[in-house]
C-alpha cells in the first residue's frame, strides 16, 4: 500500500512539473518583446509542444533530493530544456540525421524551413544563457552564476554535446569498441543530463561525499537514457516513439544494440540504472521521486 501511494504520488509530481516547467518556459520567452513574429512561432513550436521534460525533471529531483525549493530551480529547469530543444532541432537538420519527424510532429526544418530552423537553434541557446545571467530578484549570487554558467557550456562544448555528436557523425561505417561509443555517449548525451543533476548542487552547501555520489548517479542514468534510446529504435514504431524508429540503420549509426546485442544491451541497461539508484540511497525519503526517475527512463516506451 505504501509502495503503491509512493508511486502514485510520483506520477502526480511528474504531471506537475511537466505543467509547471511548460509555464515557466513561456514565461522566460514572454520577456523579449522585440522579437520576429515567425521566429518566435519557431522557437515555440520546439520548445513547448511536445516533449518527455526529463531533463527538468531530474532538475527538480535533484532538487526534492537537496531540498532546493523549486522557485530557485525554475531558470536552470528552463535553460537546460532549452537546449535541449536547440540539439533537438539541429540533430534534425538534413545535415545531420534528415530526419522528418520530432516527437510526433513535423521536425521544425520540416514544419518551417532549414534556415529557420538553424537561428532557432542558434536563439535557444542564447536564450538559455541569458536566463541564468539575468534571473530575476538576484535569485542567484555571481559565484553560483559563474558555477552555473561553467557546468551549462561545458555540457554543450567539445566534451559535451557537441564534441559528442561531432564523433557520432563521424563513426558511421567504422569499427569502434565498446569504450569509445560510451564515450560518445558520455557527451552527446550525458554531459547535459549529468548537467541537470549537477547544477542544482551548486544552489546549496554540500559536502564533496555527496557531490561524487551525485557525479556517479548521472554518469551512469545518463548512460542508461542513451541505451534505452537505441533500443526503442528498434522495438518500437515510429508512431509510438514520434520519431523515425529506423534513423540510427539508416544512417549506419552504430548502438549499443548493434555492437554488443540486444539481450547484453538490456543486461547493461538494468545494470547502469541499478548504479544510479545505490549512489542515492542514502538519501532517504529525499530520493524517492528521483529513484522513480530512474524507472521511468529505463522502462518507457518512447
Amino acid at each position: 500500500m505504501v509502495a503503491h501511494k509512493q508511486k502514485n504520488g510520483s506520477v502526480e509530481k511528474i504531471s506537475f512539473y511537466k505543467k509547471h516547467i511548460n509555464t515557466k518556459i513561456e514565461f522566460f520567452l514572454e520577456k523579449y518583446p522585440d522579437k520576429p513574429t515567425r521566429l518566435l512561432d519557431a522557437i515555440k513550436y520546439s520548445s513547448l509542444l511536445g516533449g518527455k521534460r526529463i531533463r527538468a525533471l531530474l532538475v527538480y529531483g535533484t532538487g526534492e533530493l537537496l531540498s532546493i525549493d523549486k522557485k530557485i530551480l525554475d531558470p536552470v529547469a528552463v535553460s537546460i530544456e532549452l537546449i535541449h530543444s536547440f540539439s533537438l532541432i539541429h540533430d534534425d537538420l538534413p545535415s545531420m540525421d534528415n530526419d522528418d519527424l520530432r516527437r510526433g510532429k513535423p521536425t521544425l526544418h520540416r514544419a518551417f524551413d532549414e534556415g529557420t530552423a538553424i537561428l532557432t537553434g542558434d536563439i535557444l541557446q542564447t536564450i538559455a544563457f541569458d536566463i541564468v545571467i539575468n534571473s530575476e530578484q538576484h535569485i542567484y549570487s555571481t559565484a553560483e552564476k559563474i558555477k552555473l554558467l561553467k557546468e551549462l557550456s561545458f555540457s554543450i562544448g567539445l566534451e559535451g554535446m557537441t564534441g559528442g555528436q561531432y564523433l557520432d557523425i563521424n563513426v558511421e561505417n567504422i569499427i569502434i569498441d565498446e569504450d569509445y561509443l560510451k564515450n560518445i555517449y558520455a557527451k552527446k548525451t550525458g554531459a547535459l543530463v549529468r548537467a541537470s543533476i549537477m547544477m542544482p548542487s551548486y544552489l546549496t552547501n554540500i559536502e564533496k561525499n555527496t557531490i561524487k555520489k551525485l557525479e556517479i548517479f548521472s554518469s551512469h542514468i545518463g548512460l542508461a537514457y542513451q541505451i534505452k534510446d537505441d533500443l526503442l529504435e528498434i522495438e518500437q514504431t515510429t508512431e509510438i516513439i514520434g520519431k523515425s524508429s529506423n534513423s540510427d540503420n539508416i544512417n549506419h549509426k552504430i548502438t549499443f544494440p548493434s555492437l554488443i546485442g540486444v539481450a547484453e544491451s538490456k543486461r547493461r541497461l538494468i545494470e547502469h540504472s541499478e548504479i544510479a539508484i545505490d549512489a542515492i540511497s542514502d538519501f532517504g525519503d529525499n530520493a524517492l521521486f528521483l529513484k522513480h526517475l530512474v524507472k521511468i527512463i529505463t522502462k518507457r516506451d518512447k
